[in-house]
């Protein structure tokens, strides 16, 4: 058996060797401060890496809103002639034709509703079916019974006397005539007799656009007849008609 003695001797050897191990980690580390105090590490050889840079794409502008055009509620006006403020020609080598007296006219009298050529907007709107409303031009209205078909026809002259070399204007329906869309109809434009414009329209049709020429013209006349018998009147405008010097 182990003495008393023993162990005690055992114990004492065991600690001795504990305590000079914490003396030489100790001193250990109070030489690597000295040695870190008295000769530091030069980093300028290893700089820091930079973080790296991140390129943002700028964000787009918004597109601005595409704004659909107005509608106006008047003709527009060739830019080699002037206009007030309403869009009115206000220039002297301009003559509407609804400012011009007929010398001659005939027309369809085989109802209430006579047929007859005048200003635009005597018998009914000046807006046409194109939603231009004309400040100038010539109402055609062609009359007819409400209740049975029938075949209606109307025309005037007008003296020009030479005076004048273009005529333009715009062919379209009232909106506020009663028969806007059963209808067959010719629109002619005569110069000395001498056909200078035809249409033959039906309902649906487009605004047509009237440039002609009336150079040496000395009578013009205006004749509007149906092809075919329908019921109900038609106003047809012919919009800013106006001659040209």
């Amino acid at each position: 058996m182990e003495t008393k003695e023993a162990k005690d001797k055992e114990k004492w050897s065991r600690g001795n060797t504990i305590a000079t191990i914490s003396v030489i980690l100790t001193a250990i580390g109070i030489i690597v401060g000295i040695a870190a105090w008295r000769f530091p590490v030069d980093n300028s050889a290893h700089p820091p890496e930079e973080a790296p840079t991140i390129m943002v794409s700028p964000m787009p502008e918004p597109e601005s809103p595409t704004i659909s055009p107005v509608d106006y509620d008047v003709e527009y006006i060739e830019p080699d002639t002037t206009e007030d403020q309403t869009g009115i020609l206000a220039v002297a080598d301009v003559v509407y034709m609804d400012t011009l007296v007929p010398i001659d006219s005939n027309r369809y009298v085989g109802n209430m509703g006579d047929s007859f050529i005048g200003r635009v907007g005597t018998n009914n709107s000046a807006t046409g079916l194109n939603r231009i409303t004309y400040q100038h031009g010539l109402e055609l209205w062609v009359a007819r019974w409400n209740f049975r078909d029938e075949i209606s026809w109307v025309w005037s002259e007008y003296d020009l006397s030479g005076e004048f070399n273009l005529l333009k204007g715009t062919l379209t329906v009232s909106d506020t005539s009663f028969n806007q869309t059963n209808f067959d109809t010719t629109i002619e434009i005569l110069g000395d007799n001498e056909v200078l414009f035809s249409e033959r329209v039906q309902g649906g049709f487009f605004p047509i656009d009237i440039n002609i020429s009336v150079e040496g013209v000395s009578v013009l006349k205006i004749n509007t007849y149906d092809n075919a018998a329908n019921r109900g009147g038609t106003s047809f405008i012919l919009g800013n008609l106006r001659l040209r010097t």
